[in-house]
């Protein structure tokens, strides 16, 4: 696959996405729907977790064993860039704020919180890099940089090239929760 098609446009990236079931407000970056948000770029993507083990001392030993007690949560980071490739369609200024809005929505509730709402839950993949499935992930903040170092678009203000940062933490149904055996085999979306 290359990177551009004929005349230099980007390519999107089949199996590189976001999505969700809070619809947007029109067509989303590099889409054809309101729900899914796909890549013509690969974004750099950072990736963490970390287990606690508790010391449990024995009679006669001269160092504690190490005994598993919890892991935090699994957070990735995806730094995302936007280009503003065409006056109107899915690469466009318009759809790029549309595409912000409809990330930026995802830090708030869907309803009405009382007494208690979940959070939006989306999904991510980007080809195998976090797991062989999407990821069920819940967005924690996001940090928007609209870069003054290029041409902009006069009807929005939008600049040519947006980058956003976006903090996930992973979410698994309860019943469902990976072991070592579920990420070395699929990357834990069993």
């Amino acid at each position: 696959m290359k990177a551009t098609n004929g005349v230099g446009k980007l390519n999107k990236i089949d199996d590189c996405y976001i999505s969700s079931t809070m619809a947007g407000n029109g067509n989303l970056y590099a889409s054809d729907n309101d729900i899914e948000m796909y890549f013509d770029n690969i974004p750099d993507i950072s990736d963490k977790k970390s287990a606690k083990y508790n010391d449990e001392t024995g009679i006669g030993r001269s160092a504690p064993i190490k005994a598993y007690a919890n892991s935090d949560n699994r957070n990735i980071s995806v730094e995302c860039h936007f280009f503003v490739q065409e006056k109107s369609g899915n690469r466009s200024a318009k759809t790029i704020l549309a595409t912000l809005r409809w990330l930026e929505a995802h830090t708030y509730p869907e309803d009405d919180p009382a007494p208690y709402s979940p959070p939006p839950i989306m999904k991510i993949k980007c080809k195998e890099i976090l797991s062989t499935l999407p990821l069920c992930v819940v967005l924690l903040d996001y940090n928007v940089k609209f870069d003054s170092s290029v041409p902009w678009d006069e009807e929005t203000g939008v600049p040519y090239k947006v980058d956003v940062s976006l903090n996930f933490e992973v979410v698994y149904n309860s019943s469902e929760l990976p072991y070592a055996q579920d990420i070395r085999v699929t990357g834990g979306d069993d």
